[in-house]
């Protein structure tokens, strides 16, 4: 039994469906060949964020008005039995196809160890591809009769389009509307927001480029203008980079609407099938672009996973150690002063045993947050493990680096912590670098100095 939830949803999709099927139609530039089929692309979407049984039936009932609908409109004189019959088929074909390639899909990704989107889209891409064929390669052979290689590329690539373009804006739309229903909470359409009159400006752009391909190709029967349209990949990618993911699929869907447009405007023919490849062509690209700041972010993400301290967000002891001999190195080149800084938090075992140990992983945070604060862009923060901390001070004599740990030090010893009354201190060694000496030599020095501060009283700078 469907639930009113599921109802809901089924009126909803019902004429959204048919309205799109209808825009379709409209598009044609052959009979039962329109440059792209959005319908597809809703009842791939549907499946994938709507529940299957209020899906079904809403995409079968706009399959089956569809059918009777078409034969109101091209007079085919088909009686009512082979309508049940042919609108049966149809409906069968696209659920099973499209709806159930979504569910595919969706149970692929939940089945992911972890979210990738190149796979996402590669699996997306290649199921919508596989599925739109079948339902091709089927519906021309059990009710339109098979009449060709043209009708077959024709029907495939119009059903492809539309489920390349038109999946990922309704399901951005939808994600918006309704956020409990999103297919990958990992995608996120709406970030990087920019200014609305930027993106429509580049809109315009893009559409003023189409038409004058589209045009000119028509104008001149030249199947090579025509090949231009590949180009508008630039104009795509550039949207994508600089916009939203939301507005990329915008970008996508704009282009396409427009092209067949334009195709049935000026009754393109011969020359269809290369618009429909190149849109499908842009929409792959862009959407393989989509993921190169999804990789980028992975690997900064990667990045602070090796290099970056959790707790305090300072470089680990590789990290600092690699980057140290660099500015060593540099720094004997050029004849520069290099200083090193070691210290410590004073009686942090009595911290931990006293108030716990999320008390004293707060007052590392805290006193992380307030050195990171009174660096220059150029030093270098580590931690080394525990609750000792390193710092590199490139182009700085000692006397100049004991200014600096005296003001660290002054800084720390002022810290509060919400709820706890107690002053965390520390001790600090500070040493310059030799001359082309190696980075232990330096921090061995320092360490020593740390030590001696710490024998002398601590809370004080050796």
């Amino acid at each position: 039994m469907l639930n009113f939830s599921a109802v809901i949803k089924c009126c909803l999709l019902l004429p959204l469906w048919l309205l799109l099927w209808r825009l379709s139609v409209f598009l044609e530039y052959a009979p039962h060949a329109s440059l792209w089929f959005p319908p597809a692309g809703l009842t791939f979407a549907a499946f994938l964020l709507m529940g299957s049984r209020s899906a079904t039936l809403a995409v079968w009932l706009a399959c089956m008005l569809s059918t009777f609908w078409e034969n109101s409109l091209f007079n085919t004189a088909r009686d009512t039995a082979e309508l049940l019959a042919s609108g049966s088929i149809f409906a069968t074909l696209h659920t099973f196809l499209y709806g159930g390639g979504a569910l595919l899909l969706k149970r692929q990704m939940a089945l992911s160890a972890s979210f990738n989107l190149v796979t996402l889209v590669t699996r997306f891409l290649l199921i919508a591809a596989v599925s739109s064929l079948i339902l091709a390669a089927s519906g021309l052979a059990l009710i339109y009769s098979y009449d060709g290689v043209d009708s077959l590329i024709a029907w495939w690539i119009g059903d492809m389009t539309g489920v390349v373009v038109m999946t990922p804006i309704f399901a951005g739309i939808v994600t918006r509307l309704f956020p409990r229903y999103s297919f990958m909470p990992e995608i996120n359409f709406y970030d990087r927001p920019k200014a609305l009159s930027t993106f429509i400006w580049k809109l315009v752009l893009t559409g003023l480029l189409l038409s004058i391909i589209l045009i000119t190709a028509e104008w001149l029967n030249s199947e090579e203008i025509a090949c231009f349209i590949f180009f508008l990949a630039i104009p795509v990618t550039w949207i994508v980079f600089t916009e939203t993911p939301f507005r990329a699929s915008i970008s996508l869907a704009a282009v396409s609407v427009l092209t067949a447009a334009i195709v049935a405007v000026i009754g393109v023919d011969t020359q269809a099938y290369i618009y429909q490849f190149g849109i499908n062509v842009i929409a792959c690209s862009a959407y393989f672009t989509m993921c190169v700041p999804a990789l980028a972010a992975d690997n900064r993400a990667l990045f602070e996973k090796v290099h970056i301290d959790y707790l305090t967000q300072a470089l680990n002891r590789e990290h600092f150690t690699a980057l140290a001999e660099q500015q060593l190195k540099y720094a004997a080149r050029y004849d520069k002063p290099v200083s090193l800084i070691v210290f410590d938090v004073d009686k942090f075992k009595v911290i931990n045993d006293t108030y716990g140990h999320s008390v004293g992983d707060s007052v590392l945070r805290e006193i992380a947050i307030c050195v990171r604060k009174k660096l220059r862009k150029s030093d270098v923060f580590g931690r080394f493990g525990g609750d000792e901390f390193v710092l590199l001070l490139p182009r700085t004599n000692v006397h100049r680096a004991r200014q600096v740990a005296a003001t660290l030090r002054e800084n720390i010893s002022q810290l509060s912590f919400a709820g706890f009354e107690f002053t965390a201190t520390c001790s600090f060694g500070v040493a310059e670098a030799t001359k082309g000496a190696p980075f232990g030599q330096a921090f061995d020095e320092a360490d020593r100095a740390l030590y001696d501060a710490k024998k002398a009283g601590r809370n004080r700078i050796i």
